[in-house]
């Protein structure tokens, strides 16, 4: 089965600006269920990333994971780079609907964009930061039960547990290559 979520691995400042807008829409749209100040600070956050500001020894991406069809990130991610040792994915932020405190979690949309998140920044440990692992920070939506679940699922895929093992470490999912 397709994923139906495409993995960005370095945006640029187009898919930033229609995914800001695009989010700052939908917290307009129901501001006492979503959190303007967070998602400010998430976008600010996001846009120093994209300027290429606040990465430390060998930098970082933002990267993004897309609907397919939509000209607007369903998430970004932030992903760092340790000199050789590991990528880690850091401060995933979901489009504010998935995260609205009025509502159930989507939780396919956010398995879906989990996934495509890990397969698409293991891709990234091959060429453009090249290591053996790549750690995944569980916080929230993406919590440690709700990514070890989702890792869980990808090692029962014979190629994906043939080429990776998964453990915890603390509050991060490592996903080492072996």
């Amino acid at each position: 089965m397709a994923l139906p979520y495409s993995f960005n691995g370095n945006i640029g400042k187009g898919l930033f600006d229609a995914t800001a807008q695009a989010w700052r829409s939908e917290i307009a749209s129901n501001p006492a269920n979503l959190s303007s100040s967070y998602y400010e600070g998430r976008l600010k956050q996001c846009e120093q990333a994209v300027n290429g500001q606040g990465f430390a020894d060998g930098g970082g991406a933002l990267c993004a994971v897309v609907k397919d069809g939509a000209d607007h990130a369903d998430a970004f991610i932030v992903v760092t780079y340790a000199n050789g040792q590991h990528l880690k994915m850091l401060d995933v932020t979901v489009r504010p609907s998935l995260d609205a405190a009025d509502r159930e979690p989507n939780i396919f949309d956010l398995a879906w964009i989990a996934a495509t998140a890990i397969i698409g920044c293991l891709g990234m440990t091959y060429v453009e930061y090249p290591c053996p692992e790549l750690k995944v920070r569980a916080s929230w939506p993406l919590d440690k039960e709700f990514l070890t679940a989702v890792t869980a699922a990808l090692v029962a895929n014979e190629k994906f547990a043939g080429i990776y093992e998964v453990g915890v470490h603390g509050n991060w999912i490592v996903v080492r290559k072996k």
